[in-house]
């Protein structure tokens, strides 16, 4: 995992004001941290943070104190614009809950065999140390078959994580992706002989 330093500054404005000085409004909590800090970070700054893996661990730089610290939440508005980040300061060997993307890989090998991968969850909560924290866990999915299913337990994890999640839940299915094509070749079917008939009216 990544540790990278961002320089932070406490703020007393309103969210909306931050913004409309170019900033994102944030704030900085923790069970190590006696209060809730309201801070803001530099729109250019979020951008890079964005780059990151979820799992990474950000070091702020609030008032020349380091703060280790993972990206809790991130809020959008309807644009898909951030507008507002939660930080939560960590420890070392600090064990927390993270939501960890899944990456399906051998999408290419099922498309070959006119598969479809159904994708349900697409990220699952991980609970362990955060400096194990995975980038995402991988799921490989080139060599199963039509009606296959995906369950949580099926997914890989490092050792010493756990699974916030219900072991039977089904991840992602495998459909046929040929009935699409099908579908359209029958319309097109059905459709000529009309416009056909049409013309020996005129």
């Amino acid at each position: 995992m990544e540790s990278v330093v961002f320089n932070v500054s406490e703020r007393n404005e309103k969210g909306k004001k931050v913004r409309m000085h170019g900033e994102v409004p944030a704030v900085l909590y923790g069970s190590h941290l006696d209060n809730t800090v309201s801070i803001k970070i530099t729109r250019k700054d979020m951008y890079k943070l964005l780059t990151l893996a979820k799992s990474s661990i950000l070091s702020l730089n609030l008032n020349g104190h380091i703060e280790n610290c993972v990206v809790k939440e991130l809020q959008t508005d309807p644009f898909g614009k951030v507008i507002h980040i939660d930080f939560q300061d960590i420890k070392k060997n600090e064990k927390i809950k993270m939501k960890i993307p899944v990456v399906f890989d051998g999408q290419s090998a099922l498309e070959g065999r006119q598969l479809l991968l159904e994708v349900l969850i697409s990220e699952v909560e991980l609970y362990g140390e955060a400096s194990k924290l995975p980038e995402n866990i991988k799921c490989h999915v080139g060599k199963l078959n039509f009606g296959d299913k995906i369950l949580v337990k099926d997914l890989v994890i490092p050792e010493g994580m756990r699974l916030d999640a219900v072991e039977d839940a089904i991840v992602a299915t495998i459909g046929d992706n040929s009935a699409v094509d099908t579908d359209d070749t029958e319309n097109q079917e059905t459709k000529e002989p009309e416009l056909i008939g049409k013309k020996e009216d005129l």
